[in-house]
């Protein structure tokens, strides 16, 4: 059964098992909306009254950041994902996503993995189409009503076949029916998957021109999770339009803003030195969707969360030219505001001044444009980035469109660069997995972690290996809640400065699905080994795999109030069924046991002895944490290993 369900995922996918050892695979599930509908505890209602109507024009570019349609547009259409990462060269920044995925981000027939079926459905609220209020104006076929819309089926996300379409819906309020108007396939290896396609459909029937018109997306899907995309933006229902009405007037971003590091999307604050980590450009691109030049001016702003600023500048004036006639525009560059001189990349700034950063930090990255007055839509001219210095390196932005694997292979190994700035601890490894449709497919497989030294630009030697010290398998919160899971070694590794490699070796032949983030990429700080040599990854993303560096008290979230008391001990270590703590003053009153995902697992009063039966915890890596009263003395590693 799961061996079925993977080779159909793979046909599907249309990648040569012989050829290629790295594959790509959907994901079953969004870890946004997972997380979004359990913290807004959505209800699914439906609210469709015949007065609940809106007037011309009508116009959405999802550009607003809010996971599910915009409620004053849209009625009861939660299955959509809006988002600003699945779309490719989108025409404004953001899109509506169709997928196998309900609005709760679980799979509409999980186990499911071919033929099509209905899936989301975008539907409009009620639209008049016979007048405008105010000023009071009459609507007939003859005012030049037009309905467009740009789609885009894959993009970032999962190719669908010709039986998963898109189908575009008008609802005549005449014959109170629906009308299908449009039916989208995507047939080969088609061109379209890069890029939006326009579609431009007059409205000419006079059944249609009555106050309850409304329109919807539907998409047609194995729903078994985040397969078979469709994408859809700036959706422009208006009068006084021609056939020719190709163009906007809009300035846009078309990407999330990037990360000001060099290298990284986040990295330890202790291993923050300043600017020789910092990006040489901004790396924005903006799109002018009208048919003239338009003159703007764009801003920088990065502050923290307690509003200090540390940099206000401009870009300057520029004209952004049609992105029809000359493409996008590419204007990252600063000016120095004070001095009036061009400066061609950011590396003039660096945080906190470019000394060093004593705790964790988030910087709030602020890009904004300001436009003309008839920009239609000022949404879509402000990114707003998170530059986080935590304990961890990472080069994703925290959302997977796909997952990455081995296939076929028992004992692969995959590895991540990453350069050490100066010696620092190597604690634990976060890394995401993407569960299957059968998650006991996948839950039950093994690997172990490893880090290598720099063999001249892959990895060389062994510096760490688990070994069958531990029996090591993919971790989920819960079903489906793409978080990272927290993985530790089995004793702190420290690491010199320079270029590690950090990573796994899978004991089995079935693929590790480990998130992969399309929006950045670090396909050369990638590789694999499935045949004694190692090999850059064939495809770019950024690998969901984050090493976890500091004092063992800040790698499980543990404020470090506190000095190690090398007065307590613990043995034996490994241990199997019992533990004994000793203390010099013997002030212990209580403990603590937490596994890797930072749960408490065992807590125990003490007890004239000091020992402790911990015979019903699994094999793994835990952390004991000792305390008197509320007092945390000190934190220790334990290994729980027994044969069984």
């Amino acid at each position: 059964m799961n061996k079925l369900f993977f080779l159909n995922v793979l046909l599907l996918l249309s990648f040569d098992f012989f050829a290629q050892k790295d594959t790509l695979l959907p994901l079953t599930t969004n870890a946004v909306l997972v997380k979004h509908a359990q913290s807004e505890q959505l209800r699914f209602g439906v609210n469709t009254f015949v007065n609940d109507t809106i007037e011309l024009p009508f116009l959405d570019d999802f550009s607003n950041v809010s996971y599910y349609p915009d409620t004053s547009k849209w009625l009861n259409s939660k299955d959509v994902f809006i988002n600003r990462t699945f779309g490719r060269n989108p025409p404004t920044i953001g899109v509506a996503t169709f997928d196998g995925l309900k609005s709760n981000g679980y799979p509409y027939r999980p186990l499911v993995n071919s033929g099509a079926g209905n899936a989301d459905t975008l539907t409009s609220k009620f639209i008049r189409l016979d007048s405008i209020t105010f000023p009071p104006v009459a609507i007939t076929p003859l005012d030049s009503v037009y309905f467009s819309f740009y789609y885009q089926p894959k993009g970032f996300g999962h190719t669908p076949l010709n039986t998963h379409t898109l189908s575009l819906d008008f609802y005549n309020p005449t014959t109170r029916s629906w009308v299908t108007i449009l039916n989208l396939a995507r047939s080969g290896n088609s061109a379209k998957d890069t890029l939006f396609t326009r579609v431009m459909i007059p409205i000419t029937n006079p059944d249609y021109f009555k106050k309850q018109f409304r329109f919807r997306f539907r998409n047609k899907n194995t729903g078994s999770g985040s397969v078979n995309h469709w994408h859809i933006d700036n959706i422009y229902l208006g009068r006084d339009r021609t056939i020719a009405d190709t163009s906007f007037n809009d300035l846009s971003y078309v990407y999330p803003g990037q990360s000001l590091l060099k290298d990284y999307t986040a990295m330890p604050f202790n291993q923050y030195a300043g600017s020789n980590q910092m990006a040489e450009h901004s790396y924005l691109k903006i799109r002018n969707n009208d048919q003239y030049a338009t003159n703007f001016t764009g801003f920088i702003k990065i502050s923290d969360y307690n509003s200090a600023i540390s940099l206000y500048d401009t870009t300057g004036s520029d004209n952004a030219q049609p992105f029809f006639a000359s493409g996008y525009v590419n204007n990252p560059d600063i000016i120095d505001f004070l001095n009036s001189t061009v400066s061609p990349d950011v590396a003039n700034f660096s945080f906190n001044n470019g000394n060093p950063l004593s705790d964790s930090i988030t910087y709030l990255v602020k890009h904004y444009m300001r436009t003309s007055a008839g920009d239609r839509n000022k949404t879509n001219d402000t990114l707003i980035l998170k530059q986080q210095f935590n304990n961890y390196f990472s080069y994703d932005d925290g959302s997977a469109e796909l997952a990455w694997g081995l296939q076929g292979t028992y004992g692969a190994e995959t590895a991540v660069q990453f350069q050490v700035f100066q010696p620092d601890t190597l604690r634990a490894i976060d890394i995401f997995f993407n569960p299957v449709s059968n998650i006991n497919s996948i839950s039950t497989l093994l690997f172990g972690l490893r880090v290598w030294n720099d063999g001249g630009g892959s990895p060389g030697s062994l510096i760490y290996d688990d070994g069958n010290s531990m029996n090591r398998q993919p971790i989920f919160h819960s079903w489906g809640n793409n978080v990272f899971a927290r993985y530790y070694l089995n004793y702190p590794l420290v690491l010199s400065s320079g270029i590690s490699y950090i990573g796994l070796k899978q004991d089995d032949q079935q693929t590790l699905n480990i998130g992969f983030d399309q929006n950045t990429n670090s396909q050369n700080k990638l590789f694999y080994n499935t045949n004694g040599f190692w090999s850059n990854s064939s495809f770019k993303g950024s690998l969901m795999l984050r090493p976890v560096f500091g004092d063992s008290a800040r790698a499980v979230g543990i404020k470090n109030n506190f000095s190690l008391n090398n007065q307590i001990n613990v043995y034996p270590n490994p241990v199997s069924n019992f533990f004994t703590l000793t203390a010099f003053n013997n002030s212990i009153t209580s403990v603590e046991l937490i596994d890797a995902t930072g749960k408490v697992v065992f807590e125990s009063m003490a007890n004239i002895n000091n020992q402790y039966n911990i015979s019903k915890i699994d094999n793994g890596f835990y952390l004991l944490k000792i305390f008197s009263g509320k007092k945390l003395l000190d934190v220790k590693q334990l290994i729980i290993s027994r044969n069984e």
